[in-house]
């Protein structure tokens, strides 16, 4: 199942004091050696320099998952395509919006390095890499959402463990996540509030369907 869905009326929002978009042409090139196993392999219209920049925002977001994820839980996908064949198309078609998204309640948590929240992470990271800017934050906790469904081997046991489909829980997770990085200052202003009121608004909507 494909889980996950962006936050298009609210993100653009906080997208006003970073440059309209990345700067992705360019033929495509082999992954480089060393690049995670996390990577897809770029497509033409993606770097691979971005995809390098990519990891290295992502890993600055599973810093702030807690019971941390591992940048091997991750993809970042550039190619939806490969990822996706043999999905419903209408999924598909819905999957190039989302930010992230699992499949079948199973890690790995494939990142869309197309979406807004992850191509803002990485134009503000090249501006300032020194700095956390407030897309970590917020791609911190759309991991967290995500981890509640993804589902795979337990560590500490070996046994298979299921993910949990519920939109309720995962969204539960994400919002803790928020409240907290506002609390702590980490992120604010007018805008961070609309972003939160319009998660706490989609959580509101799994609950009424339960």
């Amino acid at each position: 199942m494909l889980a996950r869905v962006l936050r298009g009326v609210v993100l653009p929002l906080l997208l006003s004091g970073v440059p309209a978009a990345l700067d992705c042409a360019g033929q495509a090139s082999p992954a480089p050696r060393g690049l995670s196993p996390g990577f897809h392999e770029p497509n033409s219209k993606i770097r691979r320099s971005e995809l390098v920049l990519a990891e290295k925002v992502v890993r600055q977001a599973l810093r702030y998952v807690p019971r941390r994820l591992r940048i091997e839980d991750c993809q970042v996908v550039a190619d939806l395509d490969t990822v996706l064949e043999g999905q419903d198309p209408g999924l598909i078609r819905q999957a190039r919006g989302y930010e992230a998204f699992v499949l079948g309640n199973r890690y790995p948590i494939f990142v869309n390095l197309n979406a807004p929240l992850l191509r803002s992470a990485v134009l503000a990271y090249k501006q300032d890499p020194m700095a956390n800017s407030v897309f970590i934050y917020l791609l911190a906790a759309v991991l967290a959402h995500e981890r509640v469904h993804a589902g795979g081997p337990d560590r500490s046991t070996a046994r298979l463990k299921p993910g949990d489909s519920d939109e309720r829980k995962a969204y539960q997770a994400e919002l803790l996540l928020l409240y907290q990085f506002r609390d702590l200052r980490y992120i604010g202003g007018d805008d961070v509030d609309r972003y939160i009121d319009h998660v706490e608004e989609l959580a509101r909507t799994f609950r009424k369907q339960n």
